[in-house]
């Protein structure tokens, strides 16, 4: 009895299980979300690059208030992926969320301004790259579990001796001249 258990431990932790599947998906669909804040900031340097002292900082106070505007859509999105997703409820922030998207202007100074900014700047990126980590492992994970066959499809030969035909016709060749 107890190798049934155990049977059904393995198949609910398999990694091709519906959870892990969806855990997958969870994070690999956050990674542009997750960045979002960075490439809101980084956005308009790319259109214009300034080389004076006044420009550039009136392109770092645009890109900061973009990015400002930006903070409560961002934050609802990734409520809702969560809900969406895991069925995870996060409850909002009664300070921060209501409102209109240019209301956090006014409120430069709330903690949990700064708490939501912190996430999208710092939190946010690192769980971008756990999800970019993830692809790069599930992709390794494919291509080595099928690199042995096309190995063995691809082989024109004997795939346990190692040698080609080419190379055994070369072999006897030399043996017969």
């Amino acid at each position: 009895m107890a190798s049934l258990s155990a049977a059904r431990r393995v198949r609910v932790r398999a990694p091709w299980s519906a959870a892990a599947w969806r855990d997958t998906v969870f994070v690999v669909s956050g990674v542009p979300l997750q960045l979002a804040g960075w490439l809101i900031l980084g956005s308009l340097w790319t259109l214009w690059t300034p080389v004076r002292v006044t420009p550039i900082l009136v392109l770092t106070c645009v890109s900061a208030i973009l990015l400002l505007l930006a903070l409560r859509p961002l934050t609802s999105w990734q409520r809702e992926r969560c809900w969406a997703m895991l069925g995870l409820d996060i409850p909002r922030m009664p300070d921060f969320d209501g409102g209109r998207a240019w209301d956090v202007l006014r409120d430069l100074r709330s903690p949990e301004l700064w708490r939501v900014l912190q996430y999208h700047l710092l939190v946010g990126p690192l769980l971008a790259l756990g999800g970019l980590a993830v692809t790069v492992a599930w992709t390794a994970g494919l291509a080595l579990a099928t690199s042995g066959t096309y190995a063995w499809a691809v082989h024109p030969g004997n795939p346990t001796n190692g040698r080609s035909r080419l190379s055994r016709r070369e072999g006897q060749n030399s043996r017969t001249s």
